[in-house]
């Protein structure tokens, strides 16, 4: 657990949770370095330096990958259901801001929502109702929820693993 506490320390000193452009675009970028950490985990050295190098139109394309990849894991993630729905929607959030000038209040407030609702689906890992005044802040409990998940299964689990 001590690298999965690093890579929280790491999120938190990088995400700020005061403003919402920042923490969209800041979570976004940290999330993907863990995504390629998954990727890394499956995938040979050769073939990783090809995707981590790439730019154009990797994020969604890196989520379909590291889905693919996971699916070949002998032991599933328990937490496919979230992971992939929400990388999905945290990319929709960061073009979202990325390409709007301004944006729709609403548009932007559902869609946040949305995110945590997919992260959080049954409502009971981060505990709080989300409001107006705390959306920000369930938002970073979210995003940092989904990076913790990506931290955990980062190393593909298999039948042979002490740990099991």
């Amino acid at each position: 657990m001590d690298e999965l506490q690093k890579k929280i320390d790491e999120f938190q000193k990088h995400v700020p949770m005061t403003d919402v452009t920042l923490l969209i675009l800041k979570s976004h970028l940290i999330i993907e370095a863990r995504l390629l950490e998954f990727i890394k985990e499956r995938v040979c050295d050769k073939i990783y330096k090809e995707i981590s190098e790439q730019r154009e139109w990797t994020y969604h394309i890196r989520i379909f990958l590291a889905h693919a990849l996971s699916d070949r894991d002998e032991i599933p993630s328990a937490n496919s259901h979230i992971i992939w729905p929400a990388l999905r929607m945290l990319g929709k959030l960061r073009n979202q801001i990325a390409h709007d000038l301004e944006h729709k209040e609403h548009s932007l407030e559902n869609k946040m929502r949305e995110f945590i609702k997919i992260v959080d689906y049954e409502g009971k890992r981060i505990g709080a109702k989300v409001t107006k005044e705390n959306l920000l802040r369930v938002f970073w409990y979210a995003t940092i929820l989904l990076h913790s998940y990506l931290t955990i299964d980062r190393v593909p689990s298999r039948f042979c693993d002490e740990n099991l």
